[in-house]
C-alpha cells in the first residue's frame, strides 16, 4: 500500500516545538496568515507560553480544523 502524497509530506516533516515557533514559521500551517500568526504569538505572549493544546481555542479567529493542523507541524 503506497502512502499518498500528503502521508509522505507529514512523514519527511520535522516538528518543532509550538513554544520557539514565531509568527513567520507559524504560518506554513494552512489556514494561519500573519495577522492570525500575530495573535497567536500575542496570546501566547500573554499567558507566559500554552500549557494546553486547548489554550489554541481562545484566540479570535482560528478556527478548530487549522488548531489540529496546527499539530501535524509543531510538537
Amino acid at each position: 500500500v503506497r502512502n499518498s502524497s500528503s502521508e509522505l509530506v507529514k512523514s519527511r516533516i520535522n516538528r518543532l516545538p509550538f513554544s520557539e515557533a514565531d509568527s513567520v514559521t507559524l504560518q506554513i500551517v494552512p489556514g494561519i496568515g500573519s495577522a492570525t500568526a500575530s495573535r497567536i504569538i500575542k496570546y501566547r505572549e500573554r499567558l507566559g507560553g500554552f500549557h494546553s493544546k486547548d489554550q489554541l481555542k481562545e484566540v479570535f479567529g482560528l478556527k478548530p480544523e487549522v488548531i489540529e493542523g496546527i499539530w501535524e507541524y509543531f510538537d
